[in-house]
Order: C-alpha cells, then structure tokens, then sequence
C-alpha cells in the first residue's frame, strides 16, 4: 500500500490541492523465528487487531488518530493478562521496552525495542535467546 500526503497550498486567489508521496510513520518488525504476535490501538475494538507472523513487518498509522498512540501486544496464544502496553507518540521512552510473555514460562520469550528510523517510529520485538 501507498501513503499519500496531501497539503493545501495558496497562490494568489487559488487554492490547490497537493498530494505526494508520504512516510509510513510506524513500523512492526517482528523478528522473531517462532512467534505470531497480536497488536491493536489501546482504547479500539478489538476486532482492528493485526495478526504478525514471524519475521513479518508491518507499516501502519493509527485507525483512531483522536486516541493515544499506545499499541497493546501480545504472543498469540496468550490471554489479555498477559498484553503489553507500548507507547509511540514518545520517542524519548525509546530503547529497551517491556518484554513479550507465554503462559507457563520462567523467563520472557520476546524482547522489544522501541527505534526512530528518520521520522518513522520502530517496535522491534526479538526472540530471548
């Protein structure tokens, strides 16, 4: 898919409409080998959700920009107790990030990294090794 941009410019008694080619302002990397992760905007329905298989990535911009930029993630399989709350209007929360759980294990199984790649803002989700 294509992002357009558009902009509204004057000159002298006209107005023009102007489209060009946009940036994709957030980005999912899922890095992982073994993992489907789940994903959707905190505060929509759930029926909006974004199913991530391994080492899928997924540009997007918030189906509600009114809301918060605040992803909930987690491992497919796993319940809601286990979701994740991620932040992405903050940049300055970057780096390390809270980590992905299953149900029943001692340790966590995905890492995650919040990144700014020029103006575009990075959940990076590893597996933990």
């Amino acid at each position: 898919p294509l992002l357009v941009r558009a902009s509204i410019q004057l000159e002298g008694a006209m107005l023009f409409l102007v489209l060009s080619r946009g940036q994709w302002p957030f980005e999912i990397e899922n890095r992982s080998s073994q993992h489907t992760v789940v994903f959707h905007q905190e505060g929509t329905d759930l029926d909006k959700e974004w199913v991530m298989r391994p080492r899928e990535v997924r540009r997007f911009v918030f189906p509600d920009p009114e809301k918060p930029k605040t992803l909930q993630g987690r491992i497919l399989g796993a319940g809601a107790e286990l979701a994740v709350r991620y932040q992405l209007d903050n940049i300055s929360a970057g780096g390390a990030q809270q980590k992905l759980w299953i149900p029943g294990r001692s340790k966590a199984a995905l890492l995650a990294t919040l990144l700014l790649r020029g103006s575009c803002r990075r959940l990076v989700l590893c597996d933990q090794e």
